[in-house]
């Protein structure tokens, strides 16, 4: 009794869905050898995309099978092609839950950290001022930078919070392309200093009610 093609149906379907898995899988192995770590979120979209191609390709090569060779040969080759499918499936989903897990693992150690507490802020110190005590108190918050006007002509320098007269001055002028510096004291060294696009930034050391303590000359 010859094969119908009917009787292929059965064979045929599943070499089709093993060729399926197969060639995904076989296709995304492929398609890491072509991912670098410069690709960054782009690789796994290639890994994809190899994926897919793979895929495509074995089951195309499945359905040329199936409409050309005999029932018998069929299953000779889903003997070897299904258990190899269903090796890849398993692989697949392990993957997947492995996946899931890292992703809850990762989850629940960042709810972990963001509920640990954090070391305070040091305490801002005020400097004394007129005879004041030199704490005026503790305020949880950072010094950070300070940016003086640069449209001022004069920016005046003393030499602690209770002097009366400046010690030296850093001059400024407006010119076509903002500020720039006519005459500043040999010491004055900023933390950040680019003028062209308004930027004089001065390390905060202290503050007072009527002065700022800022670094002239650091490191």
């Amino acid at each position: 009794m010859s094969d119908r093609p009917r009787s292929k149906a059965l064979p045929g379907i599943l070499l089709s869905l093993s060729a399926l898995i197969v060639g995904f899988l076989l296709g995304m192995w492929l398609g890491s050898f072509n991912v670098s770590k410069a690709d960054g979120l782009a690789g796994g979209a290639i890994v994809l995309a190899w994926g897919l191609l793979g895929a495509l390709v074995l089951l195309g090569g499945a359905i040329a099978l199936w409409a050309a060779a005999a029932r018998r040969t069929l299953w000779r080759v889903l003997i070897v092609l299904g258990p190899l499918a269903l090796i890849v499936a398993g692989l697949l989903i392990a993957g997947f839950l492995r996946q899931q897990e890292e992703g809850r693992r990762q989850m629940e150690e960042e709810m972990r950290r963001l509920k640990r507490p954090t070391a305070p802020a040091a305490p801002l110190e005020f400097l004394p001022v007129s005879g004041r005590a030199a704490t005026e108190g503790a305020v949880v918050m950072g010094l950070g930078m300070a940016r003086p006007d640069l449209t001022a002509p004069v920016l005046h320098f003393l030499n602690g919070p209770d002097a009366t007269e400046a010690s030296d001055s850093l001059v400024l002028e407006q010119v076509a392309h903002g500020s720039s510096i006519a005459q500043a004291p040999p010491w004055f060294v900023p933390a950040h200093l680019k003028l062209d696009y308004d930027i004089l930034l001065l390390r905060v050391l202290a503050v007072s009610r009527s002065a700022v303590e800022v670094e002239v000359n650091g490191p």
